[in-house]
């Protein structure tokens, strides 16, 4: 907040209720600063600096507002900021920040674009130095898959703000995606757009339309629940999902916003199509309802479960075994750690007792409580409830005392 601007010439009682103003606004008494500063801009209505002063108690009042979480009321202080004076670059700036906060939280919290996007369009119309609302708008065309409007976004937002580390990333990433798909055909269903290049797939691409059809149903039945805009899946070579997704070679597929796979798996048997179309329909279908406020092991842990109806999760012999091989040497299970068992740069042996855990830990939760009770975790989870709550809430045992349920049941 910047300090009072000195009053010259003011008459006495102005002079009086702007100094009383000052010190209300001082001591973080906003509401009572704007009533003394609208008294003496009512008594000397010409004095620029009693309306700056009444424009930054109502901009202080504004953060207190949304602070609070009422966003109403801090979106029409903002309003009474601006008209007391609309000259302030201050309050510009400090009314385009409010409107991209509220964006990218209603953003988070998975609401409709159409609620978003006005509120981006006018904060970029009081200051277009908010490299904030470019990253979103960034994110919002990459799930349309408007790529170049995404990069375009995302080139603005680094060109207010070099340093963004992670916008670079994306940025390059698009970059690599809009030179490789130039050429890319694209069938398109109710629910999914699929992306591939050369006449020679143009079969196999409805068949991945085809079952991402029957998962949407499948899914959307369980849980009650139904993305509700179309997911862009891409079908690369090998070279090109390697080179995109920049993952090991052991992963046939990956969710990052898009549904990315190798072509090699459609010269396969279906069922195993099947599977990573599942698997990552799942991690899609997830994101579109709770976005990222999922721990990894379980958002990897439902993917698995789900992939391969037949089984349910369920641990094959060779994997039990497996399983219980490095457990001889984990006398205590920590799923943080397992958390990070999951990146791509972990040794694959860590990564595979990572998979296998997760998959059979959610096998249990599933036998313990029925598949709905899925839906229930997701739904904490969008509260904000953490981990050791959601265990006690809807299994009635604290996670550690699942974690030895668990390793009980591999016998």
């Amino acid at each position: 907040m910047s300090g009072l601007l000195p009053v010259l010439c003011l008459a006495e009682t102005a002079y009086d209720l702007n100094a009383k103003g000052g010190r209300a606004m001082e001591q973080g008494r906003s509401e009572e600063a704007v009533s003394y500063f609208k008294e003496a801009l009512r008594l000397a209505p010409e004095n620029k600096v009693i309306r700056a002063n009444l424009s930054v108690s109502y901009n202080n009042l504004a953060l207190d507002y949304d602070a609070g979480g009422d966003f109403d009321r801090a979106n029409l202080m903002m309003e009474k900021a601006f008209a007391a004076d609309p000259d302030s670059a201050l309050i510009k700036k400090n009314y385009g920040m409010l409107l991209t906060n509220q964006a990218w939280r209603r953003f988070d919290g998975k609401r409709d674009e159409s609620e978003i996007l006005p509120l981006l369009e006018k904060a970029l119309g009081y200051t277009t130095a908010l490299p904030q609302a470019y990253i979103l708008l960034g994110e919002i065309y990459f799930k349309r898959d408007e790529q170049k409007r995404a990069a375009e976004n995302w080139d603005k937002a680094l060109s207010l703000d070099p340093s963004l580390k992670e916008v670079k990333k994306k940025l390059k990433k698009l970059s690599k995606e809009i030179k490789t798909e130039k050429e890319f055909s694209s069938h398109s269903g109710e629910h999914f757009k699929v992306k591939f290049e050369g006449i020679e797939l143009w079969s196999d691409a409805w068949t991945v339309l085809e079952i991402l059809e029957s998962v949407y149903y499948r899914l959307g039945g369980i849980f009650n629940l139904f993305p509700d805009r179309p997911i862009t899946v891409i079908i690369y070579t090998q070279e090109q999902f390697r080179d995109i997704s920049g993952t090991p070679d052991w992963i046939a597929g990956v969710y990052d916003g898009k549904i990315r796979i190798g072509k090699g798996l459609l010269a396969g048997d279906r069922e195993t199509l099947k599977r990573v179309l599942y698997h990552e329909y799942t991690h899609a279908f997830i994101h579109s309802y709770i976005g990222t406020e999922i721990p990894v092991w379980l958002n990897e842990g439902i993917a698995q479960y789900f992939e391969d109806p037949e089984r349910r999760g369920s641990l094959r012999d060779h994997e039990r075994e497996f399983v219980k091989e490095r457990l001889a040497v984990l006398p205590f299970l920590d799923v943080e750690k397992i958390n990070e068992m999951f990146n791509s740069a972990s040794a694959e042996e860590e990564s595979r007792f990572a998979y296998f855990f997760a998959k059979s830990f959610v096998a249990l939760l599933v036998r313990k409580e029925g598949e709905y009770s899925l839906r229930r975790v997701l739904d904490e989870l969008k509260r904000g409830s953490g981990i050791e709550d959601i265990s006690m809430k809807i299994y009635y045992n604290s996670l550690r005392g699942l974690l030895s349920e668990w390793r009980n049941s591999l016998g």
